[in-house]
């Protein structure tokens, strides 16, 4: 909390986001793909090496990358969608109730700072977690899309070289398994809720906030007056034309879009579907990913995704 709040009010608000962080669990709200992997030994080195297809050696590294991103990302839509929800049980509680517990008072902080705090999270971190899912490709793949060195690894630059994967030169995959990685990294960047989940990061991050659920940011704009609005202010009021040659405010405009809380879960849980989709497809398909996962579960989300 932003402000002083006393201990039985503070541990009051934590029982009660407890239990709406339970009721997600239980619904299985948000789409989830858990790996359970083998322990990481950071000293190990294989025993023996396929020279061909040496790159591949780091598929494990980038498994639990994934995987321990994954949970960052998945506590922090919990985190998010259980203050949402409580927040909407102290607004009913504030309109219909001429008892107002302590709770309320805190209404708009869970509301619109701590819920959005968490939202924030998962927007910086989902594209983190897809240039993560780039790397694995990169791996899978042994280099054959981008052969240069690892900190240039983009998934900008591994999008634009996918079309060129084959069997030819990427020969200890099938024809299946270029044809899924294909289609997921397509996935991954063509569909609309991504390209607008993408365009609220920037706005956070490099702009101002958008409005969600309240106005957005709104600046003041200009225009400069023709030379004859100047000049007929100029005799109607007998004053000098050059001090109409100016710029006039014209009013406010947003510059951010402003959208309900709605809408901008709903997109940022069918982007999130989509990733955990595409890593449990190449876990469940590609045989030298599945392999070093010892035990894997899948649940798509009971959001109503439409």
């Amino acid at each position: 909390m932003e402000y002083y709040i006393d201990k039985s009010t503070y541990l009051s608000i934590k029982e009660k986001l407890y239990d709406k962080e339970v009721e997600l669990y239980v619904e299985k709200y948000i789409p989830n793909f858990e790996m359970k992997l083998p322990l990481r030994d950071i000293f190990s080195k294989p025993s023996k090496v396929d020279f061909k297809n040496k790159y591949t050696l780091n598929i494990p590294e980038y498994l639990h990358e994934i995987n321990s991103m994954r949970r960052i990302i998945y506590s922090s839509l919990i985190q998010c969608c259980s203050h949402d929800r409580y927040s909407r049980d102290l607004y009913e509680i504030r309109e219909s109730n001429n008892y107002r517990p302590k709770e309320t008072e805190f209404y708009g902080t869970i509301k619109f700072i701590e819920r959005e705090r968490y939202m924030k999270v998962v927007l910086y971190d989902l594209f983190s977690y897809r240039e993560k899912i780039s790397l694995l490709i990169h791996s899978i793949t042994n280099q054959k899309l981008f052969n240069g060195k690892i900190e240039n690894v983009t998934f900008k630059r591994i999008e634009d070289k996918i079309d060129k994967l084959n069997v030819e030169n990427c020969n200890h995959l099938s024809i299946e398994n270029v044809e899924l990685l294909k289609n997921i990294i397509v996935k991954l960047n063509s569909d609309e809720d991504v390209k607008f989940v993408c365009e609220l990061r920037h706005a956070y991050m490099h702009r101002s906030n958008p409005g969600i659920d309240c106005l957005a940011t709104r600046i003041h704009t200009f225009d400069r007056i023709s030379s004859e609005s100047a000049e007929r202010l100029s005799i109607l009021n007998n004053r000098p034309a050059s001090e109409y040659e100016n710029y006039v405010n014209i009013g406010k405009k947003n510059i951010e879009v402003e959208k309900t809380f709605e809408e901008v879960i709903f997109s940022i849980l069918k982007v999130w579907r989509n990733y955990q989709f595409a890593i449990k497809e190449i876990v469940d398909n590609i045989e030298i990913v599945g392999i070093n996962v010892e035990q894997s579960s899948y649940v798509e989300g009971t959001f109503d995704f439409g």
